[in-house]
């Protein structure tokens, strides 16, 4: 069964400069969106879960919980995530049910009425495997910019590397990583949308958007820059 539910997350990658701050912030600020600042959850712990033990064990749980609202990321969250909220969220004892816990307790906290929860860590996509394995009915929305135009925001931005060969090697092997996700994924589970034509045409995309979300659209996602909160980053 593929059908789309509306409790099913959304994940939404692009290379970093891509856009994808910009599109995070117009789905927030849909009345039934919920996506917070990125989290770099699978990049940071993942890898590192097994010396949390068995995650069935509340306490092990909570430490993995506490460790996570600790990182830096997580710390730039309007408002914070509360660790109780987040326990009593969780409904699965694994590390996907743990990290849904997290942003399914942050938009319970943030007053949203939320029928659908999404995530942007541009790291993320490198996890995709992991994700989809987690989350096997979660969508993907990719947004892709022209590799000259993230090359020279990379190269100006405090992070990433600063000779415009290298940048361009980023953004392949992105894109290649992104690519290898969408034949993985069901068809209808995957929709790629161009940075220029969301800049160029953007109520037209964001109903496509929302139309593959499986939610109306709603002209408060035009709106998104008189909230600035859940985000700390482009300010412009």
């Amino acid at each position: 069964d593929t059908g789309i539910r509306l409790n099913d997350p959304v994940f939404v990658f692009g290379a970093a400069r891509s856009g994808t701050s910009l599109l995070s912030r117009m789905m927030n600020s849909h009345p039934n969106i919920a996506v917070p600042f990125e989290s770099h959850i699978y990049k940071l712990l993942y890898r590192w879960q097994r010396f949390y033990g068995d995650l069935e064990i509340e306490f092990n749980r909570a430490q993995l919980v506490a460790d996570i609202l600790n990182t830096t990321f997580l710390s730039h969250w309007v408002p914070r995530p509360d660790k109780d909220r987040v326990m009593a969220t969780i409904e699965r004892n694994d590390f996907g049910g743990v990290f849904e816990g997290i942003i399914r307790g942050w938009a319970e906290t943030n007053g949203a009425d939320t029928t659908l929860w999404g995530e942007k860590s541009p790291s993320h996509a490198y996890f995709w495997p992991e994700i989809t394995a987690a989350f096997p009915r979660a969508r993907i929305l990719h947004i892709v910019r022209d590799g000259r135009d993230v090359a020279m925001s990379l190269k100006r931005a405090r992070f990433g590397a600063k000779n415009y060969y290298k940048l361009g090697e980023y953004w392949v092997k992105y894109l290649e990583t992104v690519q290898d996700a969408s034949s993985a994924v069901p068809r209808q589970q995957f929709l790629e949308v161009r940075y220029e034509d969301l800049v160029e045409g953007t109520v037209a995309k964001l109903d496509e958007i929302c139309r593959f979300l499986g939610v109306s659209y709603q002209r408060n996602m035009l709106e998104y820059h008189r909230n600035e909160k859940p985000y700390s980053t482009d300010k412009r």
